[in-house]
């Protein structure tokens, strides 16, 4: 599991390193920048991936952790390009100008991301 754990970690950073470049040249261009709530589901992931298959086991002699986190982890990343989809405004036609922080959407989409997780880790926690 450690292998799974360590491609889907170097997945997570790369996507998490083109988001911090992207903000970077917005904020030399004089734009607004911020940290969307995808990247939030993002890093949700990985430390989802950096807990559960990595630090708990250390200590936790459980097959099970690696493998409830791996299945966290991917469950957030498949949320994460619809977040960023309600973020840029694709499902309402475009973005509103001046922009907010998230839209309504976005945040719904947020919401349900992180309730749909949470029940996952549970149930799988519990029939595992």
């Amino acid at each position: 599991m450690n292998e799974v754990g360590a491609i889907l970690l170097g997945f997570q950073l790369v996507a998490l390193s083109w988001r911090i470049q992207r903000e970077i040249k917005m904020q030399e261009a004089g734009q607004r920048t911020w940290f969307t709530l995808a990247d939030y589901l993002v890093v949700l992931s990985m430390m989802s991936i950096l807990l559960g298959t990595f630090l708990i086991p250390t200590f936790v002699l459980s097959a099970r952790w690696p493998i409830v986190s791996i299945g966290v982890s991917v469950a957030f990343l498949v949320f994460s390009p619809i977040v960023a989809a309600c973020h840029y405004g694709l499902f309402r036609g475009k973005r509103p100008c001046p922009a907010p922080y998230a839209l309504p959407e976005e945040w719904i989409m947020f919401a349900v991301s992180v309730a749909g997780v949470v029940i996952y880790a549970g149930v799988a926690i519990a029939l595992a």
